[in-house]
């Protein structure tokens, strides 16, 4: 079932997990874009282009900056922000709604016809310009996530995933957000998952996600609900 027309990801090195974004950007938007960063090193083009065809691969700015923050953009943040202004501003027009969600994260397989359905209801009603997931859980292992949103700063944070067009969209403020956010917005009960500590290959050049740093912070049990999430074969 298609409730949008596009599905839009930044990738540097997402071999790892990019089958199952694809099949989740598949399910939800009609048109899925990877816009790969030119320093990546693993076969993420590779695996795209042989087994997803249809998907549009695009390459990145690192003139914006870089993916692993070594190399800051003229507004000093990170390629994938800028990177994903850029692109959305370009390739969509007023009105159009996209899904924003991340390489590494997913929403539950057995949920996706409901998110659907609740999209649709957003759009029909014009209930909200973009669609938060507030729930979401970090896997610190397989089966505990890591409880820092009542303590870390972005505790609150914006995730926003489903996102209407309506004029120049600035990406680069707070992480999943933006400096505009598309108010009003509908905040989903559905829980969305998050794999980053989980993922070899981004232990390299991911800073924010160094274990060391979060060493303060409790974690909860939570069985993953998704035990094949990369690939969601």
């Amino acid at each position: 079932m298609t409730v949008i027309k596009w599905a839009i990801i930044m990738a540097r090195n997402e071999a790892e997990d990019i089958r199952g974004w694809v099949k989740t950007a598949q399910y939800f938007a009609k048109k899925q874009v990877v816009v790969i960063d030119p320093a990546s090193t693993d076969t993420t083009e590779q695996i795209l282009t042989k087994e997803f065809p249809s998907v549009q691969i695009l390459w990145q700015d690192r003139y914006l900056g870089d993916s692993d923050n070594k190399i800051l953009g003229k507004d000093r943040v990170m390629i994938c922000h800028k990177n994903l202004e850029k692109t959305v501003n370009e390739l969509m027009t007023d009105g159009e709604w996209v899904l924003l969600l991340a390489p590494d994260e997913r929403f539950d397989p057995t949920q996706w016809n409901a998110i659907a359905q609740m999209v649709k209801t957003v759009k029909r009603h014009q209930l909200a310009n973009g669609i938060t997931f507030p729930s979401i859980h970090t896997f610190l292992t397989e089966d505990r996530c890591i409880d820092y949103w009542s303590k870390f700063k972005w505790g609150h944070i914006i995730q926003l995933k489903f996102m209407r067009k309506n004029g120049y969209w600035h990406k680069g403020g707070p992480p999943h957000s933006g400096y505009d956010i598309p108010y009003p917005l509908f905040w989903s009960g559905y829980p969305m998952y998050h794999y980053c500590w989980l993922k070899q290959s981004r232990q390299q050049f991911q800073t924010w996600r160094d274990q060391k740093q979060y060493q303060q912070y409790s974690t909860y049990f939570l069985p993953n609900p998704i035990p094949n999430w990369r690939d969601l074969t």
